[in-house]
């Protein structure tokens, strides 16, 4: 991310329910509405893993990126019988191999569950096909009636920004922001686009007193980071708590920004609820 108050990404004001759509005759509104899904699938993750281990592809490195099911429903081509499939899909990357040297090219795939049996599976040449949504929430913001001060969209990212009351994004003393790149490439994990974020600073304000980050917890899909940018004139100093989301398409980032030092209570404070924001899911409800 660049600093905020740069345009870069989008927010979670509206969230995003993931969708995917086919290229075939879709389904009638009726037919959708009378769709039942089944119950969410247990250990989806180990049979994801076995799938792989039992050669879904030819080669891989490394363990697949699983994110968590979301109610789907697929039509299938009209060569497999155009079936009306409803259930739970599981999106997972892999780092498959061509040919005999290591050379990495991530995929994405899909997973059908109906209950805990697997009934589908869409190749990346399918999930090319499919328009995909992320989803990430709850909206990171205390107690305070905070107001949007700027938005902006465009084809390759969304941002939006909140200021408490009484206060703009021209004059700010604490900032929200959620934003979101578009359209990432899958070899792209949380902590390498943290480390891309801090080069970004410091190649572009050098003549900061200190631009640090420390990493408060860490998975493949997401990093927790405390950031600091001090000294950078003519931009004023700023302290905050972010926390970027690896999706399967998107990278968001949510954070809570302020141009004093954060005191030990805040920095408890805006982990918790900068914590909470994930990757949304059908199966599960955040805290």
């Amino acid at each position: 991310m660049i600093r905020s108050g740069t345009p870069v990404a989008l927010a979670l004001a509206v969230p995003l329910v993931l969708a995917l759509t086919a290229c075939v005759t879709p389904p009638s509104q009726e037919d959708v509405k009378a769709l039942d899904y089944g119950a969410c699938p247990r250990n989806y993750a180990d049979k994801v893993k076995e799938t792989f281990r039992g050669g879904l592809i030819t080669r891989y490195s490394g363990e697949p990126v699983i994110w968590a099911p979301q109610q789907f429903w697929y039509k299938t081509p009209p060569l497999e019988g155009g079936r009306l499939l409803a259930g739970h899909l599981v999106l997972a990357s892999a780092n498959q191999f061509f040919g005999p040297q290591p050379t990495a090219g991530w995929q994405l795939y899909g997973f059908l569950f109906r209950n805990d049996e697997l009934i589908y599976k869409l190749s990346p040449r399918q999930m090319e096909s499919l328009r995909l949504k992320e989803a990430v929430g709850p909206f990171p913001k205390d107690e305070r009636d905070w107001k949007e001060g700027h938005k902006t969209h465009d084809q390759r990212q969304m941002l939006i920004e909140y200021v408490p009351p009484g206060q703009s994004v021209q004059s700010w003393s604490e900032l929200i922001s959620v934003q979101i790149v578009f359209d990432v490439r899958l070899d792209l994990d949380a902590d390498q686009f943290v480390s891309l974020i801090m080069a970004n600073h410091k190649s572009k304000q050098p003549g900061c007193q200190t631009v640090s980050h420390k990493v408060l917890d860490s998975t493949p899909t997401e990093v927790l980071y405390e950031q600091s940018l001090v000294g950078c004139a003519p931009l004023r100093d700023e302290y905050s708590i972010r926390k970027v989301i690896r999706g399967p398409r998107a990278m968001t980032e949510v954070s809570y920004a302020r141009t004093s030092p954060l005191t030990d209570a805040d920095k408890d404070k805006w982990q918790r609820i900068v914590g909470r924001s994930a990757l949304m899911n059908d199966c599960a409800t955040t805290p």
